[in-house]
């Protein structure tokens, strides 16, 4: 099982991934991880973890799945070719938020503030949170997926009811 990154969240991916695989390979792009000491030291002294600094994945080959990974090693120029038949991404966390109007209100780490516990529902009518932009506890995948679907049922709802000549309930 081979994940990319370098922070917490690739690190915690490649230590809970160790419960299901005999070996995890973490491919990071510099000679640090930039996760904290604790998590770092956690990663680098697990038997089942195999570290690969300098290195990007350079190209995923296989057919109807994945069968192989071929990384560059920025350092030495060399390339590896693995075995894998997954891959998983664990970088980044900062919200893409800058882009929305300065009237949707936003936590000071840029995450989206939603109005209402357990809804989809922003500072602006019509608005929807969705996705790791409205997560900064989880940010899993699964979670994205279903916060997703909430904002999609939100939508609905609102449209259904008059959409924006109609107050958020």
């Amino acid at each position: 099982v081979e994940t990319l990154g370098r922070g917490d969240a690739a690190c915690e991916e490649a230590l809970y991934l160790t419960k299901f695989a005999s070996e995890v390979h973490l491919v990071v792009r510099r000679d640090a991880l930039r996760a904290s000491v604790v998590m770092a030291n956690r990663v680098k002294e697990h038997p089942k973890i195999q570290i690969h600094w300098n290195s990007n994945v350079k190209e995923v080959t296989g057919g109807d799945r994945m069968e192989k990974l071929i990384l560059h090693n920025s350092a030495s120029g060399e390339d590896v070719e693995m075995a894998a038949g997954s891959l998983f991404f664990a970088i980044g966390h900062n919200p893409v938020t800058n882009f929305l109007p300065a009237e949707i209100e936003t936590h000071p780490n840029g995450y989206l503030k939603l109005t209402q516990p357990g809804r989809t529902f922003t500072s602006v009518p019509g608005i929807f949170a969705a996705g790791d932009v409205s997560d900064h506890v989880y940010r899993q995948a699964v979670v994205a997926a279903g916060r997703g679907a909430a904002a999609a049922i939100d939508a609905e709802r609102w449209l259904a009811a008059g959409g924006f000549g109609a107050a958020q309930e």
